[in-house]
């Protein structure tokens, strides 16, 4: 599986520049976790997307942003982006080692 793992990392990065904040890479970064999910993980996940695969769902932030994103002009972007103004500037959140759970409010514990 490591072997594998390794050499779709290495054909990827051979074949195509790495753009790790455009929607290759995020898709790719997904395609890559999603079967090293446990069981727990993957239902936790399927609960959250339903349908949608993670690889699609990756790249949603991105594009319900404006004025550059593919699905910003859409009633749901919009109505988002309205509630979350703030919006353009999130990408992610780094997780200090050992935390186990995450409030945008408080400090990891």
């Amino acid at each position: 599986m490591k072997r594998l793992m390794l050499s779709l990392i290495v054909s990827l990065l051979a074949t195509s520049p790495a753009f790790p904040f455009a929607a290759e890479g995020h898709k790719t970064i997904a395609a890559i976790a999603e079967p090293l999910l446990n069981d727990t993980a993957k239902h936790a996940v399927a609960n959250i997307l339903g349908s949608e695969s993670m690889m699609d769902a990756s790249v949603f932030a991105d594009e319900i942003k404006p004025p550059f994103g593919s699905l910003c002009k859409t009633d749901e972007a919009k109505a988002f982006n309205q509630a979350h103004g703030d919006n353009k500037k999130w990408h992610y959140v780094n997780f200090p080692v050992g935390s186990k759970k995450y409030s945008p409010t408080s400090r990891f514990a």
